[in-house]
C-alpha cells in the first residue's frame, strides 16, 4: 500500500486499542468499494490523511474547498483539521433529518489525523467480529457499581477506580448520561477534565472559568491539588469502540461561551483510542430512553449511521428535537448483527410528580408556587446561597398573601419577589421543565446571533399552567423561556441590552444578572423604568467589567407572567481576566 508506511504501524500499536494493523492491511489490499460513498477531505491540508483513509477502506476520495448540502448525497466521511469544523457545517450534515449521515474526522493537526483515521480504519476493519462489553454512567442515579459478565452499569455511588476500569476498557460500547458543557463532564466521583500543563500554559483567550480561578467548579478543589487529581480523568483514558455522550453540550460551538479547544469535547472527538463518538452540539432535553435505545441498536448489530438514522426517524426523538453528531465512520459496526430486531424502548412522557398539588387560582400564579413548592438550594457561595433562600421564603410568603388577597400590592409584592427570585437563581427554567411535555416546533433565528436556533413549546396544561417557549441556540445556548401569549424579547451583547416589552405602565418589573461559574458571584441590576412607566428600551454596560465568561440574563415579569431572555457571552475584547 502506497500510503501506509512503518510509522503508521507504530503508531497503531501505540495509539489503538481497538483494531489490529493486519486487519487493516487485509481490508485495505487494493479491494474497491466504489458503492460505498466517498470519503471527502475538507481542505488541502486533510489530503494525505485522505489518501490514507481511502486506500485502508477501498472508497474513493476527492477534495473540497467547501461543503455544502448539495455535496452530501455521496459522501461518506468528511476527513478535516478541527478548526474547519464549524457551526454552519455541523447544521448542514447533521441539523436536518435525512437517510443517512456522513461522519467527521477530525484532528487538530496533520500528524493527529493521520493518526486519527488509522485509528478508524482499525475499528472498521474489526467489523463487529464480537459483542462489546456494554458501561453505562448514570452519575444522577444514587446507585453502586452493578455489573455482570457483558455489562457495567455505573451511578453516584460508585468507587472513583470502578469507573476508570469501565471507561478505559476498550472492548466497551459506553453510554454516558450525565451534565457537560463541552469543556468538562460530571462523571459522578470523577471530573472528565482537561486541565493539563498544556492547557494550564494556554494563554486565557476565551478561557473557561476554572483556568481564570483556577478552581475547579464541579468538585470545588484547587487545580492541580492532590485532590483535584485524584478526581480528574483524561479524555484519552477512555477506550471504546464507541461512545455516546449524551450531555448538555457535548461538542461545543467555536461561537460559545468559552473557546472549545479549552474542553474535553473536542479532545474526545479526536481520540484515537475511541472508534467513533455520538454527542450533543446543542442543549438536549431528550429523555434518557433514546441514548439508550441507541446503544440497544448499536449492541443488535445496526451500524452506527443505520442506529443514528433510525433514532432519528422516531417520533420521541423528534419531539424532543433530539440529534446527534457523528465522529467516526457511519459504517463501523460493534457487534455481530442478532436475527431478532431489538424491541424500541417507550417513551417516557414527563408528567408530574405524584403529590403535586397546585392551589393558585390564576395560571401565573401557578408558576410561581409550582417554582418555590420544592425549589433546591443553590449549591453555591454561602453568601449567594442564604441571599437565594431569603429570597424563596419571602416568594412564598408573597405567594401566600395574594392568593388570600388578590389586589394590586399583593400583586406587586408577589411580582417583585418572583423577579428577584429568579435572577438569584439565574432563571427557572430547571424548575419547571420536569413537569412539562416538551416537544420541538421548528427554527427560528437567534435574536444575539442570527444562527438558527430550535424553538420547544412546552405543555403544562395538565397543571393548569399557560404554554412556555423555549429558544435553544447552539452559540448562545437557552435564550428565551417564557410564557407563550408574553410578547417579550431581548438582544445582548457585550455594550447593552436591548429590551422589546409590550408592557402596561406600572404592571412591571425587570432584572439584569449576570451569572458565571462558582466561585463567582453573580452581578445583579434591577432594570429602570422610562418616562412613560415603562421599561427603557435599553441599559447600557458600558461601565461593567467582563472579569469572566458569564450568561447574561434579562427576568421580566409582567403582571405575574414571568421571561428570562439570556445570552452567554465570553470575557469581553480588551477586558483583562483577574490575576
Amino acid at each position: 500500500m502506497r500510503n501506509f508506511n512503518h510509522d503508521d504501524r507504530s503508531m497503531i500499536r501505540a495509539s489503538c486499542s481497538s483494531g489490529d494493523e493486519l486487519l487493516i492491511e487485509v481490508r485495505g489490499a487494493g479491494v474497491a468499494r466504489p458503492d460505498a460513498g466517498d470519503i471527502v477531505a475538507f481542505g488541502n491540508e486533510a489530503v494525505p490523511a485522505a489518501a490514507l483513509y481511502s486506500e485502508l477502506t477501498g472508497r474513493p476520495w476527492r477534495v473540497a474547498a467547501t461543503i455544502g448540502a448539495g455535496a452530501l448525497a455521496r459522501c461518506k466521511v468528511i476527513v478535516a483539521l478541527t478548526t474547519r469544523i464549524d457551526d454552519e457545517l455541523i447544521e448542514i450534515v447533521f441539523g436536518e433529518r435525512r437517510d443517512a449521515y456522513p461522519g467527521l474526522i477530525i484532528a487538530a493537526t496533520p500528524e493527529r489525523l493521520r493518526c486519527r483515521v488509522l485509528s478508524c480504519a482499525a475499528a472498521l476493519a474489526a467489523d463487529g467480529e464480537d459483542r462489546p462489553h456494554r458501561v453505562e454512567l448514570i452519575p444522577g442515579l444514587d446507585i453502586e457499581t452493578i455489573a455482570s459478565a457483558d455489562t457495567t452499569l455505573l451511578g453516584r455511588r460508585s468507587r472513583a477506580a470502578d469507573i476508570r476500569a469501565a471507561l478505559g476498557r476498550g472492548d466497551s460500547a459506553v453510554l454516558i448520561h450525565g451534565h457537560g458543557d463541552g469543556i468538562d463532564g460530571d462523571l459522578g466521583p470523577l471530573v472528565l477534565c482537561p486541565v493539563d500543563d498544556a492547557w494550564r500554559a494556554r494563554l486565557p483567550d476565551a478561557a473557561p472559568v476554572c483556568r481564570i480561578t483556577a478552581r475547579c467548579y464541579r468538585n470545588r478543589h484547587d487545580l492541580g491539588s492532590d485532590a483535584h487529581r485524584a478526581a480528574q480523568l483524561f479524555a484519552s483514558q477512555i477506550a471504546a469502540r464507541v461512545l455516546i455522550w449524551n450531555t448538555c453540550i457535548g461538542f461545543p460551538s467555536q461561537h460559545g461561551l468559552v473557546g472549545r479547544e479549552w474542553g474535553a469535547g473536542v479532545l474526545l472527538a479526536e481520540s484515537p483510542s475511541i472508534g467513533a463518538l455520538l454527542t450533543t452540539w446543542r442543549i438536549t432535553m431528550a429523555p434518557a430512553t433514546l441514548p439508550a435505545a441507541l446503544l440497544d441498536r448499536l449492541m443488535a448489530g445496526a451500524t452506527i449511521g443505520e442506529a443514528l438514522v433510525a433514532i432519528n426517524a422516531r417520533a420521541d426523538a423528534q419531539r424532543a428535537g433530539y440529534q446527534l453528531c457523528l465522529f467516526g465512520d457511519p459504517d463501523l459496526r460493534i457487534a455481530p448483527p442478532r436475527t431478532a430486531t431489538p424491541q424500541p424502548r417507550a417513551a417516557q412522557s414527563r408528567k408530574p410528580p405524584r403529590g403535586v398539588q397546585l392551589t393558585a387560582a390564576d395560571p401565573a400564579a401557578r408558576v410561581i408556587e409550582l417554582c418555590v413548592r420544592d425549589a433546591p438550594a443553590l449549591q453555591t457561595l454561602p453568601k449567594q446561597a442564604r441571599r437565594e433562600a431569603n429570597l424563596r421564603r419571602y416568594l412564598r410568603s408573597a405567594l401566600l398573601r395574594y392568593q388570600q388577597t388578590q389586589v394590586a400590592a399583593t400583586r406587586a409584592r408577589l411580582r417583585r419577589g418572583l423577579v428577584a427570585h429568579a435572577a438569584a437563581r439565574g432563571g427557572l427554567r430547571d424548575l419547571w421543565i420536569p413537569h412539562a411535555a416538551i416537544v420541538a416546533d421548528g427554527k427560528e433565528a437567534c435574536p444575539h446571533c442570527g444562527a438558527p436556533a430550535m424553538r420547544f413549546a412546552a405543555d403544562l396544561d395538565h397543571l393548569g399552567i399557560a404554554p412556555r417557549v423555549l429558544l435553544n441556540c447552539s452559540r448562545c445556548e437557552i435564550v428565551a423561556d417564557r410564557p407563550a401569549a408574553l410578547p417579550v424579547s431581548a438582544t445582548v451583547t457585550h455594550d447593552g441590552v436591548a429590551l422589546r416589552a409590550d408592557v402596561e405602565a406600572g404592571c412591571w418589573d425587570a432584572m439584569l444578572v449576570a451569572s458565571s461559574r462558582w466561585p463567582v458571584a453573580p452581578r445583579i441590576r434591577r432594570w429602570p423604568a422610562a418616562a412613560d412607566g415603562g421599561p427603557e428600551p435599553m441599559l447600557s454596560l458600558a461601565d461593567w467589567r467582563w472579569p469572566y465568561p458569564s450568561e447574561v440574563a434579562v427576568v421580566v415579569a409582567a403582571g405575574l407572567d414571568v421571561a428570562v431572555l439570556a445570552r452567554t457571552l465570553r470575557l469581553r475584547p480588551g477586558d483583562e481576566p483577574p490575576r
